[in-house]
């Protein structure tokens, strides 16, 4: 949510770089601190909705694994094929449903952090928004799974080459006459390698966020884009000046949220929420 919610200060953050940020402003001047107060203030219920979602089916998960475990330590006989069928699709409906409402709820959490919603209706909206842009959306997750894997590859791989080359070529480690000596470069590399991806995992899942949340504020600014100085994302008006227009859009009735037409004259838009 903190990321999610700095990135949505950035993305509908005042163009104006004449202005600056004064104290009705804390969200455009300090981001990430004033995302961090809003989901410790406003947030914790939904974070712990979602979360106890998560571990339920988590659970279920693991209760019917270890039935599936004891009726197979106590069944000697010959298994029963129907039985194993059954088995198998629970397994793997509860998987997909596992991977579900982790997918709902991480975009629940970023359109909670933009919007303000509770969690099920932030899971309702953004699940229309990525409905409503699906083909944008799964290019953009495709793209980004395919450069998540070759980041993390490439820093893992980086990281065990030096690894290994500190270790091989330092006087300090390749010296037999000193205690410091390493008999098996191997195993440092290896761990090396694996402590290495733990941190290409959490690095590149904040990136990872930083894209999801980018794609649900232009697929925001698509459907219902705010107006005047206030906001970063202007699609209309940059589609104009490209000399292109969405007939659709031109002719749709923008809505805006109650607390923009609240502040709309007063404070930036989306940051109104921070103080």
């Amino acid at each position: 949510m903190v990321v999610g919610g700095t990135i949505s200060h950035w993305y509908f953050g005042t163009t104006d770089t004449g202005v600056k940020p004064g104290a009705s402003h804390h969200g455009q001047s300090h981001p990430c601190c004033c995302s961090w107060w809003i989901a410790l203030r406003f947030h914790m219920g939904s974070a712990a909705f979602g979360s106890f979602l998560i571990a339920l089916i988590t659970m279920v998960r693991l209760a019917f694994e270890y039935i599936d475990h004891e009726m197979k330590k106590h069944n000697t006989g010959t298994p029963n094929i129907a039985m194993r069928a059954l088995k198998c699709m629970v397994s793997c409906c509860l998987y997909c449903l596992n991977k579900c409402i982790r997918f709902i709820s991480k975009n629940a959490f970023i359109h909670t952090a933009m919007k303000g919603d509770a969690f099920c209706f932030a899971s309702v909206r953004s699940y229309h928004l990525i409905f409503n842009h699906l083909l944008a959306f799964g290019a953009t997750n495709s793209i980004t799974a395919i450069l998540m894997i070759l980041g993390k590859c490439m820093v893992c791989i980086a990281s065990m080459l030096f690894g290994y080359s500190w270790v091989n070529y330092s006087g300090t480690y390749s010296d037999p006459t000193k205690d410091t000596y390493v008999t098996s470069s191997l195993f440092i590399s290896l761990c090396v390698l694996m402590l290495s991806y733990l941190v290409a995992e959490s690095f590149f899942n904040v990136f990872h966020v930083c894209i999801d949340t980018i794609m649900l504020a232009y697929c925001i600014d698509l459907d219902s884009p705010p107006k005047g100085t206030a906001s970063r994302g202007l699609v209309a008006e940059n589609m104009k000046k490209m000399g292109k227009s969405d007939k659709q859009l031109d002719n749709r009735e923008l809505k805006k949220p109650g607390w923009f037409v609240k502040h709309e004259n007063t404070r930036d838009g989306f940051i109104a929420r921070c103080c």
